[in-house]
């Protein structure tokens, strides 16, 4: 069941305490979130309730924007990513589901290799694997193209299996692989290459 929680910079009257300030931390990434974590006092969380990942978030959408649209709020904590307020709030009022407030896309270098690597977490929420590919230093258009990449795998429930191909972030042809993941937390992830260093 997908959870949401909407985070205060005030106590208010239906809300509860602060949540477990390390696991929410954990999760909050860049500056700016890491601040609405540090100076929230109270929460809501809201639950999705039965019935399909859609159905879910489409419930969980109209029960959260009236929390959000108070000014004391200031962030959401969907138990993998951190997002503000306000632009949690441009989010869920698109047409299209908000995945983007329960997957992270993180960040991460390896000693042996120049540029950096991006994964997905938060993927399993919604019964996927996490997604897991080379940056190197076009890290911004490659974000988006997991993100665009997990909100069509969550909408159409098609799975990518290895030796798939599609086009990535610099519209040539990349393959999938199954794997683990490089980095913590352990668990399955489809990795993406270009098809020019395949083996």
């Amino acid at each position: 069941m997908l959870t949401l929680c909407v985070l205060f910079d005030r106590p208010i009257e239906g809300a509860e305490g602060r949540l477990d300030e390390r696991a929410v931390a954990a999760a909050a990434g860049e500056i700016p979130t890491a601040e609405a974590v540090a100076r929230h006092r109270a929460h809501v969380r809201l639950l999705g309730g039965e019935g399909a990942e859609r159905e879910q978030l489409l419930r969980l959408r109209e029960s959260a924007l009236p929390w959000l649209e108070r000014p004391e709020a200031i962030a959401v904590f969907t138990g993998r990513a951190v997002t503000l307020a306000a632009e949690a709030v441009v989010r869920l009022r698109r047409p299209v589901p908000a995945v983007e407030l329960w997957v992270a896309v993180r960040r991460f270098h390896l000693a042996d290799a120049a540029g950096c690597f991006l994964d997905t977490l938060g993927m399993a929420e919604f019964g996927l694997p996490d997604l897991e590919c080379y940056a190197g230093e076009a890290a911004e258009d490659t974000a988006a193209w997991l993100r665009n990449l997990s909100l069509y795998l969550v909408q159409e429930g098609a799975p990518i299996r290895s030796g798939d191909t599609l086009d990535g972030p610099d519209e040539q042809a990349w393959c999938a692989e199954e794997d683990r993941a490089t980095v913590d937390p352990a668990r399955r992830v489809i990795r993406f290459a270009p098809m020019a260093l395949h083996p």
